[in-house]
């Protein structure tokens, strides 16, 4: 998120130096060279109404709120979480503001993420399911209690597969097997949440030297 929001500032000093054209053509080239179905830019007036939009055709109708429009031109610079809607891929869409009456779009798929922790996800609800079910063996108060707790993680590990990375999952004092398990996911999803922002800022270095 935060490289999403360092662009906003640099095309923004970019559009002060240079003129319009010449920032269509740079945000076109950075487009191509992560993937259009990766990332958008666009340039919107207040009422929404485009004045520099990259290739589209990957993103459906993805919408713009007027709430959204009114802070960014405020000077608000944030970050939305758009889910998958039909033809439009799940996605983070930074708003800024770029000048008088002018608000920057950046939006990045969280699609590739979102596929990373469907198959962690998986696997991980698979080795709770076993231990549920070895719990039902052994009585029904431990069966209860570890499908409450599969409950439990299940809906944490949904919200950080939508792009939430700050959630964790709780892990008990009382340290049994789905406690263990848990703190196991945790460390994975820092890591993994780190490899992708390293990973991000690589790329954000490449394309920014490329310019």
């Amino acid at each position: 998120d935060e490289g999403l929001k360092n662009e906003i500032s640099e095309y923004g000093a970019l559009l002060e130096k240079q003129s319009m054209p010449i920032l269509a053509d740079v945000l076109v080239q950075e487009a191509v060279s992560e993937g259009v179905d990766r990332i958008f830019f666009r340039l919107l007036r207040e009422d929404g109404s485009e004045v520099i939009a990259t290739d589209m055709g990957a993103w459906g109708s993805v919408k713009t709120d007027a709430e959204s429009l009114v802070q960014a031109a405020a000077g608000s610079v944030f970050v939305t979480v758009v889910e998958a809607s039909g033809e439009s891929p799940a996605c983070r869409i930074v708003f800024g503001a770029a000048g008088p009456g002018l608000i920057f779009q950046i939006g990045e798929s969280t699609e590739s993420t979102r596929s990373l922790l469907g198959v962690v996800l998986r696997l991980f609800v698979a080795a709770a399911a076993l231990l549920a079910l070895s719990g039902a063996a052994a009585g029904a108060l431990v069966a209860h209690r570890a499908l409450k707790d599969l409950r439990r993680m299940t809906r944490t590990a949904e919200l950080i597969s939508a792009g939430e990375w700050d959630e964790r999952m709780e892990v008990n004092p009382r340290g049994n097997e789905i406690d263990e398990l848990a703190a196991a996911f945790n460390e994975m999803i820092t890591k993994t949440h780190g490899l992708i922002t390293r990973l991000t800022h690589v790329t954000d270095d490449i394309a920014h030297d490329l310019r």
